[in-house]
């Protein structure tokens, strides 16, 4: 099988599999219902990423130690979805052709016109929407994971801290030993110590991200001029704010909103010069659902026109946490859009997932007798 007959075939699978399992996701999730379900349940997403996930899908949920419908439905649906995995794996194997390191470039440099104040704000308009849906729900799995995290810190006495945090200073010493023995091996190699780089302490996410909004930073006192100073001279000591819980939540708030931000941004320069380009949308673009699960906000949009086309994009968000060469932990978000559905004028479709280009080149500018 060519890789577009089988990129055809995936698409197709993914979009049973979607709406397979949005239909239960809508009878208990949606319209805030999640939060009435078991604590176990509430943020457990069983759609699957892919179709190739059915079967690992599965297997977690049939984990859960919880008797709910929400359950029970998602294993039965779940066990229909195996075929079609089965199916979709068995292509894979057969994909005969690659996509060029030519055609992977073009895509990747394209450049979208520029288009109208007016026209952005139509599609902001519907991003704002379909993120306002959920943000409320994106903001509670934030900060859910950190409250819990920082309740464990403070519970800890303070050395067990300084061990969580990597800065105890038995492991001071450790780690000082094992750059003494590095840097001797590197000068009885190399003649000198130019170029050495000693093993430095990461930091945490704890660390970095959470303890300077909660926690009230100070060091533990003693004298430089000590000829034995004491170990745990200058180790912080975090004292929990009395409304930390509060902070955080005005963190992950904060958070989501950069997010949005972000995203609403970089999808509007991606889908205006569509909608300015052809120039004859119908009312007003209609979100069709949304979801949001593990740190991934995914909806699908829907875009009308008066000349009988339309196309269905679909947006993510997705966040990650990630470690730079120094150590230090950030939250990186990628915004993936795909079209899907698009009917042009003359009720033709245009096959499998059109690319931006062929949207703004071929959908947005396609006459009704074309």
């Amino acid at each position: 099988m060519l890789k577009s007959g089988y990129k055809d075939l995936s698409t197709d699978a993914n979009r049973v599999a979607e709406y397979a399992t949005d239909l239960i996701d809508a009878k208990y999730k949606h319209g805030g219902r999640w939060s009435s379900l078991p604590k176990e349940l509430q943020f457990f997403e069983i759609r699957p990423n892919h179709v190739g996930l059915v079967s690992s899908t599965l297997a977690k949920v049939e984990k859960l130690k919880v008797d709910h419908p929400y359950r029970t439905e998602a294993i039965a649906t779940l066990k229909e979805l195996l075929p079609v995995e089965a199916l979709v794996g068995y292509f894979k194997t057969h994909i005969v052709a690659k996509i060029s390191k030519s055609e992977r470039e073009a895509q990747a440099a394209y450049a979208a016109p520029q288009s109208t104040k007016d026209a952005k704000k139509l599609v902001a308009d519907a991003l704002t929407l379909m993120t306002n849906e959920v943000k409320a729900q994106y903001i509670v799995q934030l900060e859910t994971p950190w409250i819990e995290m920082l309740e464990q810190f403070f519970a800890k006495e303070h050395h067990d801290q300084l061990r969580h945090l990597g800065t105890h200073p038995e492991q001071d010493a450790e780690r000082e030993e094992r750059n003494k023995a590095a840097r001797a091996k590197h000068q009885e190699r190399y003649g000198n110590s130019w170029g050495f780089k000693a093993e430095a302490r990461g930091t945490t996410f704890i660390e970095r991200a959470l303890l300077p909004v909660a926690a009230t930073i100070t060091t533990v006192g003693g004298s430089r001029y000590t000829y034995n100073p004491d170990p745990m001279q200058s180790k912080p000591v975090f004292t929990p704010k009395p409304n930390w819980k509060n902070l955080i939540h005005l963190k992950a708030e904060q958070q989501a909103n950069d997010m949005q931000a972000q995203f609403v941004d970089k999808n509007v320069r991606k889908l205006a010069s569509i909608v300015e380009t052809k120039g004859n949308i119908e009312g007003k673009p209609v979100v069709l659902n949304v979801h949001c699960y593990q740190g991934v906000i995914e909806g699908n949009i829907k875009f009308q026109f008066k000349d009988a086309s339309c196309f269905v994009v679909r947006n993510k968000i997705v966040s990650k946490m990630y470690q730079a060469a120094d150590g230090q932990y950030a939250t990186m978000y990628q915004y993936p859009t795909t079209f899907h559905n698009a009917v042009l004028p003359n009720g033709k479709r245009m096959e499998g997932q059109p690319s931006e280009k062929e949207m703004n080149e071929i959908f947005a500018v396609t006459k009704g007798n074309n």
